[in-house]
């Protein structure tokens, strides 16, 4: 290791993956004796938020249940600490690239992902999303997890072709609803479910309707919700249509659609109640299709196929960079419609099917209102 390697306490900083409103994302390696390294990522709390009693709180609680959580589909939480009063999560590394970077390559290759693949990557985190539902001991008792940014950057795709949901740092227990700092909402506006974006409680079943979005895009390679701005966004997720996959990719079988659309239902009480529900489905989809004994060395595959076909910008080489976050938004540090690098292109090629003229212009007026209303209460707590 160069010995001009910035330190940041016990760990190597190789370089830094990405930066949000509220953190830093670096490379970074463990540093022992004999030479020992491993690698690592880290995520560094901005020190204006570390220095908020309320946040560190916040932060210290979400860091204790994240580094509980244990599942093969979930990136390990391994380390929380505090270096020159800055506040830090490592996570596990994945060798691979996020779900979104996937879709991108296909696209512009003019390819899909295969249907076999979407639905395993699918079920895959639904089966995280499964550990999360049943719950996880804290403190004697048993905390049911809703993880709230469920989105294509946050899902993994190894090199080997395992599938991992990272991203808990905004991970929360159903019944901490004061975890979450007054006038932000976390997560990402054209993932949302209903309910999030109108700062409703939350289930499992908010999770699974950001999953339905998820499979939609990965099956057709076309943004469902996503539009030009947060207003019309979240118009389109509150009132917008949802096309039919198979419409859109003559190899999506017509059964999908019925479960894109249970998941994506308007009302929580018309969704799959559990995570497992969603899986026996896709399952039962999946085995039926040709190709589905052999999804893990096809995700693998995809993945060393994507890794080689082009040389990536740094940034695009480690599968933690996130999309920015409305987090970010209302902080006003990241455009929300602006992806990093060589995705930056594929979004503008990614075609959302409009809302319904009449229903547009209403839901439009009340979104942009909500987002009025939700950056001047997240201003008036800050000048407080």
């Amino acid at each position: 290791m160069a010995e001009d390697t910035p330190r940041f306490g016990r760990y190597a900083l190789v370089r830094k993956i990405a930066d949000g409103g509220m953190a830093s994302i670096h490379l970074a390696t463990t540093v022992g004796p004999g030479g020992f390294a491993k690698p690592c990522v880290i995520k560094r709390i901005r020190t204006e938020y570390s220095s908020s009693p309320s946040f560190r709180d916040m932060l210290v609680r979400e860091a204790r249940v994240a580094a509980l959580l244990g599942h093969p589909n979930i990136v390990q939480v391994f380390d929380f600490g505090e270096v020159d009063g800055e506040y830090y999560l490592t996570m596990e590394f994945v060798d691979g690239l996020p779900l979104h970077r996937l879709i991108s390559r296909e696209w512009r290759a003019r390819r899909r992902l295969p249907v076999a693949v979407a639905l395993s990557i699918a079920i895959e985190t639904a089966r995280a999303l499964e550990y999360l539902a049943a719950g996880i001991t804290v403190d004697g008792r048993t905390t049911r997890l809703v993880h709230r940014d469920v989105s294509p950057s946050n899902i993994l795709v190894a090199a080997t072709g395992a599938v991992k949901l990272t991203d808990f740092g905004i991970v929360k227990p159903l019944e901490a609803s004061e975890a979450t700092v007054a006038g932000v909402i976390k997560g990402k506006y054209a993932y949302m479910s209903p309910e999030q974006l109108q700062g409703r409680p939350l289930d499992p079943r908010s999770d699974l309707f950001s999953l339905g979005v998820v499979l939609f895009e990965t099956l057709t390679s076309k943004r469902l919700f996503r539009r030009g701005d947060v207003a019309s966004t979240i118009a389109a997720v509150l009132g917008g249509q949802v096309p039919r996959a198979s419409r859109l990719n003559a190899e999506v079988p017509e059964e999908v659609d019925a479960i894109i659309d249970r998941a994506l239902a308007k009302d929580a009480d018309a969704r799959y109640a559990t995570p497992t529900d969603l899986i026996e489905d896709l399952e039962r989809v999946l085995v039926r299709l040709p190709d589905a004994h052999q999804v893990g060395r096809q995700r693998a595959t995809i993945v060393e196929h994507a890794t080689r076909e082009s040389t990536p910008p740094p940034d695009d080489t480690i599968a933690t960079t996130p999309l920015p976050s409305a987090d970010d938004a209302l902080l006003g540090d990241v455009p929300l419609v602006m992806e990093r690098d060589s995705s930056r292109v594929v979004e503008a090629a990614f075609v959302a099917d409009p809302v319904d003229g009449t229903s547009a212009l209403w839901w439009s007026a009340a979104a942009l209102l909500a987002a009025v209303v939700l950056s001047l209460a997240f201003w008036l707590i800050v000048l407080d």
